[in-house]
């Protein structure tokens, strides 16, 4: 969707309910948030954030230990 607004964020939760179940969002340089991620949890779609380690404490968490591969799945409570 093109929008000359400066809310991405937004509009990438906007957008999140029209795409088709089990779709692969990829976001470079979008803000993480877990607001964001729980958008994609509650509609069946999976996402990929590139991100810096500390965008959240489970991200951080993560990449302190060396010995786990360099992707994560990311999971909310009750998840």
């Amino acid at each position: 969707r093109f929008t000359n607004r400066l809310h991405e964020p937004q509009d990438a939760e906007e957008m999140i309910p029209n795409l088709e179940k089990e779709s692969l969002v990829i976001y470079d340089r979008l803000y993480f948030g877990k607001k964001l991620v729980q958008a994609h949890y509650d509609h069946g779609n999976y996402f990929l954030f590139r991100c810096r380690t500390n965008a959240c404490k489970e991200i951080g968490e993560f990449f302190k230990d060396p010995t786990k591969p360099k992707t994560a799945g990311f999971f909310f409570k009750g998840k």
